[in-house]
């Protein structure tokens, strides 16, 4: 059996350029939960957003399962804003290949973060977009 050089061995000669350690820091701001229903309202009553919304629309709004912080009250915000304006607002969920890349499964995921028709308002039809 022959023995095959090491890594360092086959960078011996090669020169390594200068490193040194960086750290990247992301501004994380947050919203208090008391206030996250609020922000949103004002968000979305900015002209660019109500502008689009018309009293009897079908308006989808998407969930996904990407570890959002408060992610069930953000998608009821949204649902009751729309409410608000006279639209008729349903869930769709939006993960991909999450819950098996099925509706049925997609919904059990949601229901695992509280997003479901009870905590929303919104019956069962709505819920997934078959009405």
């Amino acid at each position: 059996m022959t023995k095959r050089p090491t890594v360092s061995a086959l960078v011996a000669s090669q020169p390594i350029p200068r490193m040194f350690q960086v750290r990247q820091m992301f501004p994380r701001p947050k919203i208090e939960e008391a206030h996250i229903s609020s922000f949103i309202d004002e968000l979305l009553s900015q002209d660019t957003f109500t502008s689009h919304i018309k009293p009897g629309m079908s308006i989808a709004i998407t969930a996904g399962s990407r570890g959002i912080a408060n992610i069930a009250l953000i998608t009821k915000s949204i649902v009751d804003f729309v409410k608000s304006k006279g639209a008729s607002p349903f869930i769709v969920p939006a993960m991909g290949s999450h819950g098996g890349a099925t509706a049925h499964g997609q919904l059990e995921i949601l229901a695992a973060y509280h997003i479901t028709e009870d905590y929303d308002g919104l019956s069962p039809s709505f819920f997934d977009g078959s009405h």
